[in-house]
């Protein structure tokens, strides 16, 4: 029983990584926005409620519309510009494909996409060689996803259904797909409603290990280079493990979703750093381990500071993170500006000023 309850933690610990984190959402697009509806146009009808196109980087492009009606499917394929084909002459174009589908469904479908769509945040995936993937919602906003490689993660699992749909269309198998998806679409349409939001910077958390081989969840973030105040924070973490005692392999559990949002409320406040003492840069590193003793340490270098903190399990609070922090920011303060105008000696000549005075 013990071992089948670390299994369930191990599961939904896992959920909580970070890839899986960041891959709850689907990135707005902006920049590339001109890019995604050059695409939508040549491979999107024109009446269509939503839409999605995908872009691989080495295979045909395509689109899937959904009618206004929701009661239809069309699906554009396209082959990749710039790849040479021996046989070209002898290749036939690729048919568009049209199929009718249950309005219903069909429905479902569009709520997918537009809350999908909806709850896009930047997320900053990124990649050479890949799949693109774009969802268009009822509204013409447009959400993405760059090959997702979180397993089970909100954009994992939609990716995976719409690769579902184009080979169900293909194969004329659709109420296979249905039958598959009708009530998973529901939830993932749910899951994305209630992901939680990202923090404003970058965040990962991964696994990793110490000097002696035990598991650790290492935690690091980093602000956009765009922002006028620049950090980056690590945070090494003992894992709890389960031991195989045959291989003698670690499986760690990430069942700590209150150490995640210790680590993300305390790189949210490091802009104090910047409000309170003019520094333009700071590098956090948190080490908790079994050590008896506690240290917080501060140097700095010009507008730059690095802190160094090392604590045990017990002192992992929001509370002691932020009063040790304060505590560097004073002491950044003391060492590092110029001394009080009330406590700077006398002039030389107020003095004399002074004695003459007194002779009178």
């Amino acid at each position: 029983m013990a071992t089948l309850y670390k299994i369930l933690i191990l599961c939904v610990g896992f959920a909580l990584s970070s890839n899986l984190w960041a891959q709850s959402h689907l990135d707005p697009v902006t920049d590339s926005r001109e890019f995604a509806e050059l695409y939508s146009q040549s491979l999107l009808t024109q009446e269509r409620k939503c839409g999605i196109v995908v872009l691989p980087s080495f295979s045909n492009r395509y689109g899937i519309s959904l009618s206004t009606n929701c009661d239809s499917l069309t699906l554009i394929e396209k082959r990749p510009h710039g790849i040479a084909y021996p046989d070209s002459v002898n290749i036939k174009e690729i048919p568009v494909v049209k199929v009718a589908i249950d309005s219903v469904f069909g429905k479902s479908l569009a709520e997918i996409i537009d809350v999908a769509t909806e709850k896009a945040m930047p997320t900053f995936s990124a990649g050479l060689d890949g799949v693109m993937y774009y969802f268009i919602a009822s509204n013409d906003s447009i959400g993405a996803t760059w090959s997702p490689s979180a397993e089970s993660s909100n954009c994992d699992v939609l990716v995976n259904m719409v690769d579902g749909l184009k080979e169900s269309i293909q194969t004329e198998e659709l109420q296979n797909f249905i039958d598959d998806w009708w009530c998973s679409i529901d939830k993932l349409r749910l899951s994305f409603q209630n992901a939680p939001a990202l923090p404003p910077f970058y965040f990962n958390k991964e696994f990793g290990n110490i000097d002696n081989n035990l598991p650790t969840v290492e935690y690091s973030a980093s602000s956009p280079l765009t922002d006028d105040f620049q950090f980056n924070a690590f945070m090494s973490y003992p894992a709890d493990y389960i031991e195989d005692t045959l291989s003698e392999y670690l499986t760690p559990i990430y069942g700590y979703c209150t150490t995640d949002s210790i680590f993300i409320d305390f790189c949210k406040t490091l802009v104090k750093w910047q409000e309170q003492a003019s520094v333009s840069y700071v590098t956090v590193v948190i080490t908790v381990n079994d050590a008896e003793k506690e240290s917080y340490d501060v140097r700095s270098s010009g507008k730059s500071v690095y802190l160094n903190f090392i604590l045990p399990h017990d002192k992992l609070t929001i509370d002691n993170l932020l009063e040790q922090d304060n505590n560097c920011i004073f002491r950044y303060m003391l060492e590092n500006m110029m001394p009080n105008e009330a406590v700077r000696p006398a002039p030389v000549h107020s003095v004399r000023n002074c004695k003459k005075g007194g002779k009178r």
